[in-house]
C-alpha cells in the first residue's frame, strides 16, 4: 500500500468522524442514545458530550466510555 492511499483513507476517516460529530452535536447532553460501533457492539447510555480529543462520551451505568467517532456505525435516540 502506498503512502498516498493510506493518507486518502485517513482523510476519509476524518470526514466520517466530522459528520458523526455534527449529528451528535445536535443532541442534548443527558439524552439516552444507542451507539453501534465496531460493526457489532451496541451500547445504550447517556450522552455526555465530547472530550478534548473529539471522542464521544457516553455514560453506561457507572462507567464513562470514550468512543472515537470513526468507529461508529449508527446512532439511535
Amino acid at each position: 500500500m502506498s503512502s498516498r492511499s493510506r493518507g486518502d483513507r485517513s482523510a476519509g476517516n476524518r470526514s466520517v468522524g466530522n459528520s458523526v460529530a455534527r449529528i451528535l452535536s445536535r443532541i442534548s447532553i443527558g439524552t439516552t442514545i444507542t451507539l453501534n460501533y465496531d460493526s457489532s457492539i451496541n451500547v445504550t447510555g447517556i450522552f455526555q458530550g465530547f472530550d478534548n480529543a473529539g471522542n464521544v462520551l457516553i455514560r453506561v451505568g457507572a462507567t464513562l466510555r470514550r468512543i472515537s467517532p470513526t468507529r461508529l456505525n449508527s446512532i439511535t435516540t
